[in-house]
């Protein structure tokens, strides 16, 4: 219902919230109702882009709206895409212990009449070793919050973002939300998985972006317009080529890695298979040797003859 709505729009036209929900009979003030508005919405905007070439945003509170504003979205994911990259980088540094970036010299200290939140959950977080867990329950005590109310549980919620963000930054330690539980302090093959999921989201950015910029008709620009987009067409392909040699390369890499791992697992557990038998071998053969100084300790001490009686009245 809504796909027919968004194809008729011209640029610039926006489709409402509101009218969405009279096209599904649902109410857009009903929380429910509206995360399927929100969802059908999205659902017909990217059908809409694969089908038709045609673009529509999120205009936040409003509805979608037809764009020509390609180049600037397609910018958008770019800079998406260069901040996943960055993310999963930071991430898998901070694993490897390499050193934190200096903050900037020139900013300047804000006097707090108190503790800031994010601060207390900063100190409890960097106190985790990792696999350890610091739960909501737990930061709403450390803060006197109460998890069970809606507007202290998003203080509670930004805070603890806030104070994740401050560690991986200040100390290169990597938390990760456990939903509906809290945050824990990730292990490095946590941290490789958060990494490798940052990259396939840039790629994937960087992909939409593209295609985004392929929907132009070149034909209704003007040609100074038209050159500067066949330009961020061509540096979005080289990106996205570059980026998929990038993953193929990385994967064969971890590939190797792996093999070598798993050859020299494998040298280990033989090693200490052999050294088992070995053991075994050596405590049979004390128990023969000390079986064969038995024997000869017998053989030198022979028991004594027997006394043979006498009849009676011989």
């Amino acid at each position: 219902m809504i796909y027919p709505a968004l194809a008729t729009l011209q640029p610039g036209g926006l489709l409402p919230y509101e009218e969405m929900g009279r096209l599904l009979n649902l109410d857009v003030r009903d929380v429910g109702d509206k995360q399927k508005i929100l969802g059908a919405a999205r659902r017909a905007a990217d059908v809409l882009l694969a089908r038709e070439s045609r673009v529509c945003k999120i205009v936040h509170g409003r509805g979608y709206q037809r764009t020509n504003q390609v180049l600037a979205q397609a910018g958008d994911y770019q800079a998406r895409a260069v901040a996943e990259v960055k993310a999963g980088h930071d991430g898998f540094a901070g694993a490897l212990g390499s050193p934190a970036t200096p903050p900037e010299a020139h900013r300047l200290p804000r006097p707090r009449r108190s503790v800031a939140r994010w601060e207390v959950i900063y100190q409890a977080l960097a106190k985790l070793q990792p696999g350890d867990l610091l739960s909501y329950q737990d930061m709403a005590d450390l803060l006197g919050l109460d998890v069970r109310d809606l507007g202290e549980k998003q203080a509670l919620l930004g805070a603890a973002r806030k104070a994740a963000d401050e560690l991986r930054a200040r100390e290169r330690k990597v938390c990760t939300i456990v939903y509906g539980r809290g945050y824990q302090h990730a292990r490095a093959d946590q941290i490789l998985a958060l990494a490798h999921g940052h990259q396939a989201r840039a790629v994937a950015e960087v992909e939409v972006a593209h295609s985004k910029i392929e929907t132009i008709d070149l034909s209704q620009v003007e040609p100074t317009l038209a050159r500067l987009i066949q330009a961020t067409a061509a540096g979005f392909t080289r990106q996205a080529t570059m980026m998929r040699q990038l993953d193929v390369r990385q994967a064969r890499l971890e590939t190797v890695m792996a093999a070598v791992q798993g050859t020299a697992q494998a040298a280990i557990t033989q090693a200490q298979q052999t050294s088992t038998r070995v053991d075994a071998t050596q405590t049979q053969l004390h128990a023969l040797e000390q079986r064969i100084a038995d024997l000869e300790t017998q053989r030198g001490h022979p028991p004594p003859h027997p006394v043979f009686l006498h009849p009676v009245g011989v």
